[in-house]
């Protein structure tokens, strides 16, 4: 033992005797030694700062097995050592099902003394040591959800824009405890044409919200170069060749980490009151007719990207009128689940945007949330909860 430090420990034994026989070994083997004669002294004068605890079996006021309990408790680290007379073995075997590191019989031989406090000072430190890792695996790992979530603030999440008043544009999401690859983007191609896309990437953390972020800006540079490699003034690419240019520059770095992206691509079409959209294995874009005060499920046939031989990309188109709105959203709203871990689901997610279609987007927007943070019984969630509306103004 290194003499310089002075570790403490704790004697509970209420024989006076045995509580100096046990002092005068430890002070000789350099410890710093606090006598106390039961279980109650023990609570009164523990500290994080002692290391070893020898707690005698039998003690007035409580005993010592009361007593490892409470310790046990309050200091996760630490493991008794438990005195008994040579007939009360059973009950020191006893105490070790509790969380005693060993035991010590009466009367105790100083070599045996030194040796076991050794080990379970050993084993202590040990313990802190492990813990203090775990505590800056927490902080690393909080750290790295704090960076996931400003990539996927900044990066991930688009801005629809401001000067086309024929459409609103409201968004909402809340970031999981976990980051999550959810993504959306406006792309304004003319006066009359807006581009929406809005994507989950498989997967958590970092490398999701990177790829996501990746994704959203290969979309961008795809409708560019094709309107650039057609000579056609004002050509407009389609949306199913837009995603397909995509997938293409995006597979070969989806396939290396294993994962793919679910994503709808629509285009709201003013002029014509049509929206052309590319569903690719997203979740069923909801379309609410106000003529009709229905709504109709909008599903593709296409594979997620990133999956191999998904080309072509097919485009469904369907109309619309004004007062008309788009609802898309992530699984992480359907997927939120209640307590019994029954999901919230389609089914009450289309009934309630159907129950509130008549009040402002962003009314509709909330009160889903308080619906599934009042199903869920928490407002924090597995998965990011996300969702996009397009309304057509009238």
């Amino acid at each position: 033992m290194n003499q310089n430090i002075s570790e403490k420990i704790l004697v509970a034994d209420d024989d006076r005797v045995v509580r100096t026989l046990l002092q005068y070994n430890l002070k000789k083997a350099g410890y710093t030694v606090i006598l106390v004669e039961n279980g109650i002294e023990v609570l009164e004068n523990m500290t994080m700062e002692i290391g070893v605890v020898l707690l005698d079996l039998q003690m007035p006021k409580m005993d010592g097995i009361n007593c490892l309990k409470h310790l046990r408790k309050e200091y996760p680290d630490l493991a008794p050592v438990m005195i008994t007379a040579s007939d009360d073995i059973s009950d020191a075997v006893e105490a070790m099902k509790y969380g005693a590191f060993d035991y010590l019989v009466k009367p105790v031989k100083p070599k045996q003394l030194l040796a076991l406090v050794e080990k379970v000072l050993q084993n202590w430190k040990q313990s802190k040591r492990l813990r203090q890792v775990e505590k800056e695996l927490v902080r690393a790992r909080e750290r790295e959800i704090y960076i996931a979530s400003r990539i996927q603030r900044t990066l991930l999440l688009g801005k629809p824009p401001v000067d086309m008043p024929e459409i609103e544009i409201t968004q909402f999401t809340i970031p999981s405890q976990q980051v999550d690859g959810d993504f959306f983007d406006f792309f304004k191609i003319n006066d009359k044409i807006l581009d929406i896309v809005v994507g989950d990437v498989m997967g958590k953390g970092i490398a999701s919200a990177l790829l996501g972020a990746a994704m959203k800006s290969h979309f961008l540079r795809a409708i560019n170069e094709l309107a650039l490699s057609n000579s056609e003034h004002g050509f407009i690419p389609e949306p199913g060749d837009i995603v397909s240019r995509v997938h293409s520059a995006m597979i070969s770095h989806m396939e290396d980490i294993e994962t793919f992206v679910t994503l709808c691509y629509a285009r709201i079409d003013l002029e014509k009151s049509l929206i052309n959209f590319v569903d690719c294995g997203h979740m069923r874009t909801i379309h609410y007719r106000s003529s009709l005060k229905n709504i109709r499920l909008l599903e593709g046939v296409n594979m997620p990207l990133g999956l191999p031989e998904t080309d072509p990309f097919e485009q469904i188109t369907v109309s619309y009128i004004p007062g008309d709105f788009f609802f898309f959203y992530s699984d992480g709203l359907t997927e939120a689940q209640n307590k019994e871990g029954e999901q919230f689901g389609e089914t009450r997610l289309v009934k309630k945007i159907q129950e509130y279609a008549e009040f402002g987007q962003k009314q509709i927007i909330d009160r889903i949330y308080k619906d599934v943070v009042n199903f869920a019984q928490s407002d924090s969630f597995d998965d990011d909860f996300t969702c996009v509306v397009a309304g057509i103004k009238k």
